[in-house]
């Protein structure tokens, strides 16, 4: 089974900030259910892990599954600073013929983002390139959500739109004719595009003062060559899923 990673970093980032003008950290631990690869159409659960400690100006340090983030600006509305960013590599996964392409390996990357809250809409933009030959390539994501209160806790609608490079595209969706030698799967030649694109609702339940609740369903669509490449089409499915719970806990000093 291929090693994995939690995608859903944005996504956690919008429900899991508090925002308290105080030092704080939180911890969080949940379960998702998620694609075997990209582009698969066989899932498998993994543990979504978080934490975060904010220091009482706002600026803030976070982990999530797969990313960590240093948020260096002093604004309880507007965030910005590096990230280090992990891609899952493709090995060892289930369907036969993908497996039997080259492997790519996981990816380690640098980069940054920025996100905004002028409520009730969310805005952010990511960008983090390889830095540590696993696809070479780089992934620029956009978003813009609406959150508003619902019960006993907020609901959040978020849409996506990623631009995947050549390089990235190369790696998981181009298919030589060594690996159609290997797969039987048809040769393929996968370019750049906005190749990706989604929605997400989120409902983040307050249990308690210091205990917070979060249930999610993500849809990603492939679009262009992400979906038209054999290891899609043939293999897999262009439509994503990643569906899951986690629970956080905040502390104040």
């Amino acid at each position: 089974m291929a090693q994995k990673y939690i995608y859903l970093t944005a996504l956690l980032c919008l429900s899991n900030t508090y925002f308290v003008n105080a030092d704080s950290a939180t911890i969080g631990i949940g379960v998702a259910s998620v694609p075997d690869y990209l582009g698969s159409e066989d899932y498998e659960t993994i543990p979504l892990l978080q934490a975060s400690y904010q220091w009482d100006n706002f600026s803030y340090i976070k982990f999530t599954g797969n990313s960590l983030k240093w948020n260096i600006l002093q604004d309880s509305t507007l965030h910005f600073g590096p990230m280090i960013h992990m891609t899952a590599e493709r090995s060892d996964v289930d369907d036969d013929r993908v497996d039997a392409l080259k492997n790519v390996d996981s990816s380690k990357e640098l980069g940054f983002f920025i996100q905004g809250n002028a409520a009730p809409w969310l805005y952010g933009f990511e960008f983090y390139q390889d830095i540590t030959a696993g696809h070479h390539g780089y992934v620029a994501s956009a978003f813009i959500g609406y959150k508003t209160p619902m019960g006993d806790g907020d609901f959040t609608l978020k849409g996506n739109v990623d631009y995947l490079s050549s390089d990235f595209m190369d790696s998981f969706f181009s298919i030589d004719s060594d690996d159609a030698n290997r797969s039987g799967l048809s040769t393929f030649n996968a370019d750049s595009g906005m190749n990706r694109m989604g929605l997400t609702l989120l409902y983040t339940f307050s249990l308690s003062r210091d205990w917070q609740l979060n249930a999610f369903l993500d849809y990603q669509r492939l679009l262009d060559d992400a979906s038209d490449s054999p290891v899609t089409d043939d293999q897999g499915d262009d439509n994503q899923y990643h569906i899951g719970l986690n629970i956080i806990h905040q502390w104040s000093f």
